[in-house]
């Protein structure tokens, strides 16, 4: 078994997938006329970072997103953590909110979403895992560093698979920040 391969230069398909999700550049800061708005590098941001990085990049921000997973990341976050029993992906997430709060990074952006896009018409749901729906709202509440440093952390809960709910959703939620709807339905369709 496999033995068809040997010699062949295989693509690494997970490096180009890495690539791929991450290669964006963010807007110089002279351009960012928004400021600066920060992403956790996990769970479901993972995957969705290409969409919240041109979202954010359309609106004119500049978009911080925190470095790889190491354990100096976990390290910066594991006193924040509420359950011993919760999965490590999880557990991650306070280490890269720390960070992005040390970094002096005053907006943080991590929504809570129940469902994802629907991938396979077959498929009977696209629910995410309990734990990945709600997490950013444990972060939000217990780690005092988001308040101590007058962080502004937006964790609304949104409806990612419908694009036209997810607009209006979206414009509600940044309207505080003199953002239009026009303004949102451009950078949801960018």
């Amino acid at each position: 078994m496999g033995e068809g391969a040997k010699g062949k230069d295989l693509p690494n398909l997970y490096e180009y997938k890495l690539e791929r999700l991450f290669s964006y550049e963010p807007l110089p800061h002279e351009q960012a006329y928004r400021g600066v708005i920060g992403i956790p590098r996990v769970l479901n941001m993972y995957e969705n970072y290409p969409f919240w990085f041109t979202f954010f990049t359309e609106l004119g921000f500049r978009v911080e997103l925190s470095p790889f997973s190491s354990r100096e990341i976990f390290d910066l976050g594991s006193e924040t953590i509420p359950s011993e029993s919760i999965c490590y992906p999880a557990k991650l997430v306070h280490g890269h909110v720390a960070w992005l709060v040390k970094q002096g990074i005053k907006l943080i952006f991590y929504p809570c979403i129940t469902f994802e896009k629907k991938e396979q018409p077959e498929a009977d749901n696209q629910f995410n895992c309990p734990i990945v729906i709600s997490y950013p709202e444990v972060v939000c509440s217990n780690m005092d560093m988001i308040r101590e440093n007058n962080v502004t952390f937006l964790t609304p809960f949104l409806p990612y698979e419908h694009k036209r709910r997810l607009t209006k959703r979206l414009y509600e939620e940044l309207e505080f920040l003199g953002i239009s709807r026009q303004e949102v339905k451009k950078a949801v369709d960018a």
